[in-house]
């Protein structure tokens, strides 16, 4: 209705149906003998596919005349169904019911309207629900209330109706009523056609009661009606269908394998009851059906008992899902591919775990390789879809399964997987013109946040898959590369991914038998260098990387690493004056972190940290590789002493790296250490340095220094 400038009788639409809602209720709840004629009458309005946006409005009178009929019969509360032209049945009153709870904040909250209908009415649907829905559904009225749409989970949501259609068909227990209730379902599928967030509720229903009953007349006429119902390029009824069917493998396993073969068959002849679905989806190619079907393999794995799917898990069940993926381009396809591997692997590990599957899954291998073809493709392309997140959630449960992967096949997958992800653009779509045919509703932040995290998640699986230290170090030196890369936004986010398995690692072995970290001094000395970053995001990430490695090391809360020492030397202090860029006071901060490394490091991870340390005298950022420098002297000059052994080791370090060196005060302080050595065990600096090859290649820095007396005068600064 437009509206009219200056026109006092102008009522909007939407004012116009809240006043027609208000009268229904007064009519209802204030005029006499209304009663005998809107009830029971009323209740075909539920059914009325045109009336589906005002069934709160319908509810809420019903619930008023059903409560009164309920208050005056008690459990002998009866429906005349056979009065009614749509509401037929209690099974298709129940249908309707259970449906439309499913979303409950549409239509102005019709759920709460709805449940509060369903415990008036209950008696007149089915006798045997009643103990059940008096007490659960004041409990779900409870939840609806607690909430509203901004903080609302509707995973969470799903679940508890779920629990409670199951409860509910458990209480009525006729298998012929269940099937009618069944039957009633499939006939409703007409109600939701522009509906498929409803229709999605409905083909979940559907699917439970199909695992409820062993009637599989009833499973071959449900899954025909799924199938040709279904609108396939829907990415919400797609997934409901293959819910529905993983739910109906549970119970028929054999039979819907057989079942979605057929599909796939008569899929190619492009005839029989497919032929129906070319008309209805308006896609000639079938693609969109192929990804159902795949998804559906991915849910029967996932819901049949592990004992009775692991038999099937190769053939037919991926040989299928190969067959489909190889003859199809399509992006959704692909989609639910990548899924459905997921799914399979996690139905795999989770027998593994109970040791119910005692068999590898033989394919991993080549499913993994599959993963990295597609991280791979992805790598050179724009972020414009989900399909990296869902080919790096399926890696980390292939991961997750045993055995253990090979090293090289770790360091393969990582690098492929890192590389797709690390290196995309913070603000992409605020950079490309409209022109190049991104879609501007793509929520690209959302999706590059679910990316990051899928690849934290797949390197947290890997880490914790083999959770030794050894590994844990293995990981973060393949890592390495990213950490010191000249893109100061793959630098933040390979911090972000260390700090995640680092804190990961720890949360999972805190009730472990102690351990002593042999790795400590390797991941230190990878982590120190940026700690003066240019960046100082990368700053932080590193400072609080740190603060968990030591933690580990301590056995000892995170927030406990620096209680009781000196207010300098605590890392959370430490980090508060990293943010300026000046160099004295970076060189004070870094010199700091020095002597609390000191303090920290055991005897056994001294020289390890050394010796990863002069590695990050060649850090491509000159910030950084003093920062190493700095530490470097920091930690010789302190603890030297205990360094006699290792002399010519760390000599032969500091020289071989010294012509990499690029920046000038990273070089001076790297000779430095020469003297810092010399201070506490002079004969051995003297002796490894004259059993060096002549001439030196460091003779002219020593040149340089030699105003300083290098390696004969008292300690100079580090």
């Amino acid at each position: 209705m437009a509206r009219r400038s200056g026109d006092p009788s102008y009522v909007s639409n939407e004012a116009l149906r809240g006043m027609c809602e208000n009268v229904v209720h007064l009519l209802t709840t204030t005029v006499e003998k209304m009663e005998d004629i809107l009830w029971p009458s009323i209740l075909d309005c539920l059914l009325d596919e045109n009336l589906t946006p005002a069934i709160s409005a319908v509810c809420k009178s019903l619930t008023v005349l059903a409560s009164k009929k309920r208050n005056e019969l008690g459990l002998d509360f009866t429906i005349d169904y056979g009065s009614l032209l749509k509401v037929s049945s209690p099974q298709s009153l129940l249908a309707r019911l259970l449906v439309v709870i499913g979303r409950p904040f549409e239509d102005r909250d019709r759920g709460l309207h709805v449940l509060k209908f369903m415990k008036a009415v209950t008696p007149a649907i089915h006798k045997g629900p009643v103990s059940v829905w008096d007490k659960d559904i004041p409990t779900l009225i409870q939840y609806l209330e607690s909430f509203d749409s901004t903080d609302w989970d509707q995973k969470q949501w799903e679940n508890k109706v779920t629990d409670f259609v199951t409860e509910t068909l458990a209480h009525i227990d006729r298998e012929d009523w269940i099937v009618s209730y069944g039957k009633a379902l499939l006939s409703q599928f007409n109600l939701y056609s522009n509906l498929p967030d409803d229709k999605y509720v409905l083909l979940i229903n559907l699917g439970l009661v199909i695992r409820k009953v062993a009637n599989k007349t009833f499973l071959n006429e449900a899954l025909d009606t799924i199938f040709l119902n279904v609108n396939h390029s829907n990415p919400t009824e797609r997934l409901g269908c293959a819910l529905a069917v993983g739910l109906c493998g549970s119970s028929f396993a054999d039979l819907v394998l057989v079942k979605l073969e057929n599909v796939a068959k008569d899929f190619k002849k492009n005839a029989g009851l497919f032929g129906f679905i070319r008309e209805f989806t308006g896609d000639s190619d079938h693609e969109k059906l192929k990804a159902t079907i795949i998804l559906c393999y991915g849910h029967i794995t996932i819901n049949t008992p592990i004992q009775q799917i692991s038999p099937r898990i190769e053939t037919p069940i991926l040989r299928c899902v190969a067959t489909l993926y190889s003859s199809s381009k399509d992006p959704n396809v692909k989609q639910s591919m990548l899924e459905t591997i997921k799914l399979i692997a996690d139905a795999v590990h989770s027998g593994q775990h109970k040791k119910q599957c005692l068999d590898e899954l033989r394919s991993r291998l080549e499913l993994l390789g599959l993963m990295r073809t597609i991280l791979k493709s992805e790598t050179s392309q724009p972020l414009t879809s989900n399909v990296r997140s869902l080919a790096l959630n399926a890696s980390a449960s292939l991961v997750s399964l045993d055995p253990a992967l090979k090293e090289e096949d770790k360091r393969n997958i990582i690098q492929v997987a890192v590389g797709s992800v690390y290196s995309l653009p913070r603000d992409f779509l605020h950079e490309k013109p409209k022109e190049e045919g991104i879609d501007p509703t793509l929520d690209f932040d959302k999706l590059l946040i679910s990316t990051v995290d899928a690849l934290n998640f797949f390197l947290q699986k890997l880490v914790l898959k083999e959770r030794t230290f050894t590994n844990l170090e293995s990981i973060l030196q393949i890592l390495h590369k990213w950490m010191v890369s000249k893109n100061a936004v793959e630098r933040e986010r390979c911090l972000h991914s260390t700090l995640h398995i680092l804190r990961a690692y720890a949360e999972a072995s805190e009730s472990d038998s102690y351990i002593p970290f042999n790795t400590l001094g390797n991941i230190l000395g990878m982590l120190v260098p940026r700690c003066t970053d240019p960046q100082v995001t990368v700053r932080h990430l590193a400072f609080d990387s740190i603060d968990v490695a030591v933690a580990m090391a301590m056995r000892i809360q995170v927030s406990s690493v620096s209680f009781n020492e000196k207010p300098e030397l605590s890392l959370n202090y430490l980090k508060s004056q990293i943010i300026s860029d000046d160099p004295s006071s970076l060189f004070i901060v870094t010199k700091s972190l020095g002597k609390y490394i000191c303090e920290k490091l055991p005897l056994d991870q001294l020289y390890p940290f050394l010796r990863c340390l002069v590695n990050g005298l060649c850090d491509p950022h000159s910030q950084s590789s003093s920062g190493a420098s700095v530490v470097l002297n920091t930690v010789v000059k302190h603890r030297g002493r205990e360094l006699r052994v290792e002399i010519p080791n760390i000599i032969e370090a500091v020289r071989d790296i010294l012509n990499s060196v690029q920046c000038p005060h990273t070089r001076k302080g790297a000779l430095r250490c020469f003297q810092n050595l010399a201070n506490h065990h002079l004969t051995a600096v003297l002796v490894s340095l004259l059993n060096s090859p002549v001439p030196l290649d460091v003779v002219t820095d020593l040149k340089l220094n030699s105003t300083e007396d290098l390696l004969c005068m008292g300690p100079v600064a580090a």
